[in-house]
């Protein structure tokens, strides 16, 4: 029964699995990113199809588990440069030196080919079946070269184990550091923000905990920690969870892709993030005391007399545009100047009036949150508990309260 329902899931899997590369591979010639995903999703799918392969093709299952160490190798790379061209301000694409990352799928590719060497009786036995003396005896001139063959193996899954755990981190880098430059030029970031990836990230972090201590309890004690039906189960949860957020999801600076003079400036300003980096990039600014208040003031006037932090979708590059203000320069007044990033900046100003509106009773907090900018309502609460260490209701309470 158990065979049949791991049966049922690796087909799951690769039907899911076969949808969403094809999915993605027809948007792939607008962004390279999605390459990344497909392949990332295709090599999950094929290691996940080991009972696929030994039931309805059985005579090629030693070719399958010899290519799944090149695959496994091959997952990290992939992942980060997914993760690369989501937060990624400029347009990804592949380039020369992305082929440096694949060098130890290389290697694997190469012990897969050395292993294709030996006759198909003896790849059987020695991936599929158990040692024993007659496959000793008929192996016997060829011993030397299959214990080389073994230790580099056993070498290329220790590094594999380690690779994951370097692309994690710098994949779990890659997200923090994107998230506050997001911080820096948009107001409204709810669709941008990645919080699935995040979520995933950290999974597969803890997933790749367990592979590590599944991998030494069996090769140190025999001690299998997770079944197969386990793995098979999270394997399909994972691909499903990937296909559908990663179908979804666009690269975070897309729009800013088709504008040069935009694309200059937010290279100069790449490396705004925390307040520690900000404060370092300003120290040797160009901008005087007076330059500062200067564009604090044109800031402040535009807002008060046009109100243009309520608009949903209002950036930096918008507000550069509308005061006629390098995006550099602004961010540099926001950060330096003022002590605030782009997005607390705008949502300031719209708490200021949300609070006026929540006095007055007129209308619901959910009206009152899309007539003051926000576009999501947990933005609203977010920022406006932020702001006012309340929440909108508490305040209005606490309003209503003090007027008897």
């Amino acid at each position: 029964m158990n065979q049949q329902l791991i049966l049922a899931i690796c087909l799951l899997s690769l039907g899911q699995m076969l949808l969403s590369v094809s999915l993605l591979l027809s948007r792939a010639r607008h962004s390279h990113v999605y390459y990344c995903l497909a392949a990332f999703i295709f090599l999950n799918g094929f290691i996940t199809a080991g009972p696929v392969f030994s039931t309805f093709v059985p005579a090629q299952q030693t070719y399958f588990i010899a290519l799944t160490l090149p695959a496994l190798l091959c997952l990290g790379p992939f992942s980060w440069m997914y993760c690369q061209g989501l937060t990624s301000q400029t347009k990804w694409r592949f380039k020369l030196g992305h082929l440096l990352h694949f060098i130890p799928a290389g290697l694997g590719g190469l012990a897969a080919i050395c292993m294709f060497l030996f006759s198909l009786e003896t790849q059987h036995n020695l991936l599929i079946g158990e040692v024993d003396d007659d496959l000793l005896m008929s192996i016997e001139g060829n011993l030397s070269a299959l214990g080389g063959l073994a230790i580099f193996v056993f070498v290329l899954l220790i590094f594999w184990l380690a690779q994951s755990g370097v692309y994690w981190l710098k994949s779990m880098k890659r997200l923090y550091q994107y998230q506050n430059q997001l911080k820096h030029l948009f107001a409204s970031n709810s669709k941008k923000e990645l919080t699935w990836l995040i979520i995933l990230t950290i999974t597969i972090g803890l997933i790749w905990c367990l592979m590590c201590l599944n991998f030494l309890a069996d090769a140190i004690f025999e001690i299998t920690l997770i079944n197969l039906l386990s793995f098979k189960l999270m394997s399909l949860g994972f691909i499903w969870s990937i296909s559908m957020w990663g179908l979804r999801q666009k690269p975070g600076f897309e729009g800013l892709y088709n504008s040069e003079k935009i694309q200059q400036e937010l290279a100069l300003n790449e490396s705004v993030g925390n307040n520690e980096t900000t404060n370092t990039k300003y120290k040797n600014s160009a901008l005087t005391q007076q330059d500062f208040e200067r564009i604090a003031n044109k800031i402040n006037t535009l807002f008060q007399e046009s109100k243009v932090y309520l608009d949903h979708d209002i950036s930096l590059m918008s507000l550069s545009q509308a005061t006629n203000i390098s995006t550099h320069n602004i961010s540099q007044t926001l950060n330096a100047y003022l002590d605030i990033n782009f997005c607390d900046y705008i949502n300031s100003w719209r708490i200021q009036l949300a609070k006026s509106m929540l006095i007055e009773k007129k209308l619901t907090v959910l009206d009152i949150s899309e007539a003051c900018g926000f576009n999501a309502r947990s933005s609203f609460y977010k920022a406006f508990k932020k702001e006012t260490s309340m929440t909108p209701s508490e305040y209005r309470k606490s309003k209503s309260s003090d007027c008897y």
